[in-house]
This record gives structure tokens, C-alpha cells and sequence, in this order.
């Protein structure tokens, strides 16, 4: 029998004591991410492990994303609708004394798969298609479960995502800064503070290709948001597709559709460069993203002097 990713680690020493028993030794790898791993239990759960980082603030970071999920898990553990799944809390472990583990709970696994980037990028467009479809609907499910389900239990979940702020691009151009302010002040005046998932990217969307169900995983950003669109905006963004230039208006079709609302183009067009503005504001010293959001940014831009919310440069 082949020896567990597990097993093996800790055979090297760089796990230690199973986990302080959370685990199996014999379990392996359901996922890995940049704050702990996921393992597979074997017995349709999953243990969800939040590792320890020695600097303080990082492990104060950690625990809230941990306290957010557990939060998230009470309140929407095991829903289910027609289009999406939600994991149910089995054991909520707490936090742990350990020198390697800071917090860890035991969920449901759901039926599926992610669809790694690989293979997305080899998705016909219109399999391509019909994910945005599907995601938009499943989105818009979500935020009708999520309204109303939690509640006036929002106030146990942080607040993880706040409105852009502009006046930090010193760096851009006084035109491009301009419009950038006007835009951002449009923003502001039209937004909704409504419960959104905050981190929806491919990693974190369960695909059941039986069923043609999906399901959601990993809410530590779950929250209050000012901006009603982030979701279909991240979910648009972490696609990475080049070839479907209009997938965010794709997904935000089948939401308008699904929840019979009428957000339009331009509010999408809002969410987005708030989006990209903000993350800029983190990228500043990585080349590479900074010219990506920029490059974002200005495509943006002339799409909303054509709808008359920035004027036209000179």
C-alpha cells in the first residue's frame, strides 16, 4: 500500500504527533493552502488544520480566519439548493496547543472536485460559457441563502473586506488619479452592504459533474461587505481567462437572472476598478501585478467615460 502524504511527513519530522490525534496518520492531502491544509478522512469528512506562524500578528490573523469559518459553518452548516453546497460543521476542535497546529474543525466533504487551472484552460468556450452561467447562479443562490440565514448573526463575522481608498496612486498620472477619485466616489454612493463569501476563486468551488451541483468551500473571509459585486468580481478576476473578456458580465447575466435583479453594466464596471484599485494598493512593489491592475485599470477607464460617469481625458 503506498505510504500516506502524511505518514511520510511525519516520518521526516516535519509533522509531529499526528497532529495531536485531529488526524489519522493514514489520512492524506484533501488540500493545502497558505494558512494550513485540509485532510481526508476517509470516512466522508475532512479535517481542516489552520497552521501556527511564530510571528504574533500573523497567528492573530489566523485565528480570526478560523473564527470567521466556524462562524460561517454554524450558520450555513450542510444548506443545500438547488444549484450549491455547503459544508456541515462535524466537531469544531478549537484552538490547539500545539507547536505546529493553531486551530482545527472537522467538516463534511462534498461530492466533487475543483477544476485545477490546467484543465480550465483547455475548457471549450462553451463549456467556459456555461461555468460563468452556472457560478453566477450559484452566486446568486448563495447571497439569497446567505441574507437570509444569517442575519443579524453577521455581527459574529469580521468585517475583511473595506471600500478602496484612491488617493494613495501619487505615483499615476493627475488625469488618471482623477478619474479614478470621480469613479470611486460613484462607487461609494451606490453600494449595498450585503454578506459575501470574499475569496471565490477555482480552488474554492466544488464541481459535481453528476449532479451539475456546485459547492462552496473555505469561508475565513466571509463577511459584511460594502460592495454587493465582489464575489462575481473575484470569481470573474481568479479565472484568469483570457479568451472570455466579457465573463464578468457573463456571470453577472445569470445572477440578474437568477435573483431577478437589474444590476447593471456600469455598476460592474465600478466593482471591478475598485477591485483592481485596491489590489494595487498591495501590489505596489511587485512589478509584475502592479503593470497587471494598472493594464486592468486602464481598460476599464474609457468604458466609463462612454457612460458618462469620468470625463473624457484631454
Amino acid at each position: 500500500m503506498r505510504t500516506s502524504v502524511v505518514k511520510r511527513d511525519l516520518e521526516k519530522g516535519q509533522l509531529s504527533f499526528a497532529f495531536c490525534g485531529l488526524i489519522d496518520i493514514d489520512a492524506g492531502y484533501y488540500g493545502r493552502g497558505n494558512y494550513g491544509m485540509v485532510a481526508d478522512n476517509h470516512d466522508g469528512t475532512v479535517t481542516k488544520l489552520f497552521f501556527r506562524e511564530d510571528a504574533l500578528h500573523d497567528n492573530d490573523h489566523r485565528i480570526q480566519m478560523y473564527q470567521n469559518e466556524i462562524s460561517a459553518l454554524k450558520l450555513l452548516s450542510g444548506t443545500a439548493l438547488s444549484t450549491h453546497q455547503v459544508p456541515a460543521l462535524v466537531n469544531d476542535y478549537g484552538l490547539v496547543d500545539h507547536d505546529r497546529i493553531l486551530a482545527a474543525y472537522r467538516m463534511t466533504k462534498l461530492n466533487g472536485r475543483v477544476i485545477p487551472k490546467t484543465e480550465f484552460d483547455h475548457l471549450t468556450q462553451n463549456q467556459k460559457d456555461k461555468f460563468y452561467h452556472d457560478i453566477g447562479t450559484m452566486i446568486a443562490d448563495f447571497h439569497t441563502q446567505a441574507t437570509a440565514q444569517i442575519g443579524a448573526g453577521i455581527k459574529g463575522i469580521e468585517i475583511t473586506v473595506s471600500e478602496c481608498e484612491i488617493t494613495f496612486i501619487s505615483q499615476l498620472d493627475p488625469h488618471r488619479t482623477r478619474a479614478l477619485l470621480i469613479a470611486n466616489k460613484f462607487y461609494k454612493q451606490n453600494q449595498t452592504p450585503t454578506i459575501q463569501h470574499g475569496d471565490l476563486h477555482l480552488g474554492n468551488i466544488i464541481i459535481n459533474d453528476d449532479e451539475d451541483h456546485m459547492g462552496f468551500i473555505d469561508f475565513g473571509t466571509l463577511g459584511a461587505v460594502s460592495d454587493r459585486l465582489l464575489d462575481i468580481v473575484t470569481a470573474g478576476n481568479n479565472c484568469n481567462d483570457s479568451t472570455t473578456p466579457d465573463k464578468h458580465t457573463k456571470i453577472l447575466a445569470a445572477y440578474n437572472d437568477r435573483r431577478g435583479t437589474y444590476i447593471d453594466e456600469t455598476s460592474l464596471l465600478l466593482s471591478r476598478l475598485a477591485t483592481a484599485t485596491g489590489r494595487l494598493k498591495y501590489a505596489w512593489y511587485d512589478t509584475a501585478r502592479r503593470r497587471e491592475e494598472i493594464e486592468a485599470i486602464d481598460q476599464i477607464l474609457p468604458r466609463l467615460a462612454d457612460a458618462g460617469i469620468i470625463p473624457r481625458p484631454r
